[in-house]
């Protein structure tokens, strides 16, 4: 109970977190008998070092590589889901949500995409507080998917026989 109230209390202050976290696997390292030799004391987390890291992950991530053909996939669906169902009870969210792809795909589809990341990051986050899309294109994107994907097996021998030997 004491380390969830101090969770709860440090929750604000990411770096206490983080340091207490990495203490706490040093010292099970330690425990374990997985330290590396000579070392007796847990390293300090290097915050300063891990920002370039996450912002080089975070680009990467909001790359156009990575989100332009599914957002232009989800975008192609929803005119047609839109014209359909004028009367849905979210039609205005799911407009906004085809407006804010539209926004991201336009970047995207221009010459200084590589310099947008911050306003593509600000789309996104409007776009995950309107909600999912319409279960239908949700759905309509899923059958689209392969079968890897959706976590379907693989094609071969039912049970448990491996086709990789």
């Amino acid at each position: 109970k004491q380390w969830y109230q101090r969770r709860v209390r440090g929750a604000g202050n990411m770096e206490a977190n983080i340091a207490e976290t990495m203490e706490k696997l040093f010292r099970d390292a330690a425990a374990a008998g997985d330290l590396p030799a000579g070392q007796d004391t847990p390293p300090q987390p290097d915050m300063e070092g891990m920002v370039p890291v996450l912002e080089n992950l975070l680009s990467k991530l909001l790359s156009k590589e990575i989100l332009h053909e599914p957002l232009q996939e989800l975008l192609d669906l929803y005119p047609e889901w839109l014209e359909s169902n004028k009367e849905h009870p979210k039609y205005s969210v799911y407009e906004k949500q085809c407006r804010i792809v539209q926004d991201i795909c336009d970047i995207f589809n221009g010459t200084n995409y590589q310099n947008e990341g911050g306003r593509v990051y600000t789309l996104l986050n409007e776009m995950q507080e309107t909600g999912p899309p319409p279960d239908e294109i949700v759905n309509k994107m899923s059958q689209e998917m392969p079968d890897a994907m959706r976590g379907a097996a693989p094609p071969g021998p039912p049970g448990d026989q491996c086709c990789i030997q």
